[in-house]
């Protein structure tokens, strides 16, 4: 049988880029692009994450010794800056005709006129005067964000009586949790999970691993089990709202979720057995049918202010007076 390759990943930023570390220790720092690991979407940026190590004499250090070299981070980490310095972010898309459609993070541009282009594919650079020039980022505000500061606050205050404003309580994060106990057998499996957590959130998650060991689960300490994303700010709302909107209707005989998941704390954790339910997961390609847990974390000192608040933004609690 002929061995199958696997296709080589493409990242945006190429070798003699200039770019800008966005999280991490190195955060704000700038640098050249050095080297580009494409098979793991890591780079080596030219005064980033330095880090002394021991090396016997060579060509490169015929002294050997202690030295300083720059290590490998992250591409997600970094943001590219264009010409003049500014950060900025990149896309690609192939140009039909007289139509240009670029998109900026979550917006879509459109660029109307013939372009002269020679490849279709080549990058197309937007400063942040572009961007606020075309209305595509500043100024957005996300459906849920609008009605809660417009809608749910006045009512949240009138319900219970606030004598602060900074009393209401608030959504603080959303976490997206996926427990992939198989992977220690089968890695894929974690490969999967990733993969599905990224496109359901819009976000690069994090590969949690084991704190210990456990033989009879064929587990050894440091083995990833399973994966999870936190979202804030405007990820979070725009999260929130598919979920009301799209994902729940979808699950199969529902009923709405149950009252009882807060923790005392004015959180609340939600299961969902089954990911097919976002839309943006593809049904044919999902191996295994999994769940995943999804929790709410609020700044509401009871379980009675943290439902009034979700309640407001429109999550189906179940209806017990009905029963």
């Amino acid at each position: 049988m002929p061995r199958k390759h696997n296709k080589q990943k493409k990242l945006h930023i190429r070798k003699g880029d200039m770019v800008r570390v966005i999280a991490g220790n190195d955060r704000g720092k700038e640098g050249k692009v050095l080297r580009v690991y494409p098979e793991t979407e890591r780079i080596i940026i030219e005064g980033v994450n330095v880090r002394m190590r021991h090396t016997r004499p060579n060509q490169l250090y015929p002294q050997g010794g202690r030295i300083q070299q720059e290590m490998a981070i992250h591409a997600s980490n970094v943001m590219p800056l264009d010409s003049n310095g500014e950060p900025t972010r990149i896309g690609r898309k192939r140009i039909e005709d007289t139509e240009r459609v670029v998109p900026v993070g979550s917006v879509w541009l459109r660029r109307l006129g013939k372009s002269s282009i020679a490849d279709p594919y080549q990058p197309i650079w937007l400063t942040r005067a572009e961007t606020i020039s075309k209305g595509t980022m500043d100024g957005y505000v996300p459906r849920l964000k609008g009605k809660y500061q417009e809608e749910i606050v006045p009512e949240l205050m009138k319900q219970f009586e606030y004598a602060n404003i900074m009393q209401v309580p608030r959504l603080l994060k959303i976490s997206v949790n996926k427990g992939v106990g198989e992977a220690a057998i089968n890695k894929k499996i974690m490969d999967d999970a990733v993969e599905e957590i990224r496109v359901i959130t819009g976000q690069q998650p994090m590969i949690r691993k084991a704190r210990k060991a456990v033989s009879n689960f064929k587990l050894r300490q440091g083995m990833p089990v399973g994966a999870s994303a936190t979202l804030r700010g405007e990820k979070m709302y725009e999260f929130l709202d598919r979920l009301i909107t799209l994902a729940l209707p979808r699950v199969r005989d529902f009923r709405g979720i149950p009252d009882r998941s807060f923790d005392g704390r004015g959180n609340y954790s939600l299961g969902i057995k089954e990911q097919i339910v976002f839309p943006e997961i593809n049904v044919d390609s999902v191996g295994n049918i999994s769940g995943l847990d999804v929790t709410f974390v609020t700044s509401a000192n009871t379980d009675e202010e943290a439902m009034a608040l979700l309640k407001a933004f429109g999550m189906p609690f179940v209806r017990r007076d009905a029963a």
